[in-house]
């Protein structure tokens, strides 16, 4: 198991930001390796509530199941998979400093066999990807447009396109353009 903790700052409003993060149903929207999220159960006295999340891994398509194991708005968001190959337990942290909201993370991440022979590798790499999770998460949000086409990407399992695969080319290469570097994407697989 690898464990690490990163941060990033949002310009937006703390109850803004965990509406958002605290939402798993919001994930395909900012994080690249889910394809899609469903909500299986929800706890009617605002209890846990659990969800079916699909990814694409660089070991293929994965699928888990996850629960909100702590809510306490808008200071903190936990999540965990319940089954699954790719065990973690994701602890989100929200605070103001200096008018900005910061998000801190606290992962702890099971490796999968092959991965866990080279642990310090395999965790600067979830590392970095988590870190331009978070960078796209926050640009969503700071995103002065709200009816923006990457407030809308993703798909339910269910196959439901959130936004067609032309407006998904176009924030694709608008974030490509305003990162300055290459985004690998597979829009067939979208």
């Amino acid at each position: 198991m690898i464990a690490f903790e990163t941060d990033v700052r949002i310009d937006r409003r703390i109850e803004h930001v965990f509406a958002y993060v605290s939402d798993p149903l919001n994930l395909p929207r900012w994080n690249s390796a889910v394809q899609a999220v469903r909500r299986t159960s929800a706890d009617q006295n605002g209890g846990a509530s659990t969800y079916m999340m699909e990814r694409e891994l660089p070991t293929g398509r994965a699928v888990n199941e996850l629960e909100v194991v702590a809510s306490e708005p808008p200071r903190e968001f936990a999540i965990r998979t319940t089954a699954g190959p790719t065990p973690f337990l994701y602890r989100y942290q929200l605070s103001v400093e200096n008018g900005e909201t910061v998000v801190k993370l606290e992962a702890e991440v099971e490796l999968p066999r092959a991965a866990a022979f080279l642990p310090q590798l395999a965790g600067r790499l979830v590392k970095k990807g988590v870190n331009d999770n978070l960078a796209t998460l926050k640009q969503i949000l700071e995103d002065p447009i709200p009816d923006r086409p990457t407030t809308l990407i993703g798909r339910s399992l269910d196959g439901e396109e959130g936004s067609s695969q032309r407006s998904l080319r176009q924030v694709l290469w608008a974030f490509r353009a305003s990162v300055g570097r290459r985004v690998e994407m597979n829009v067939r697989s979208l």
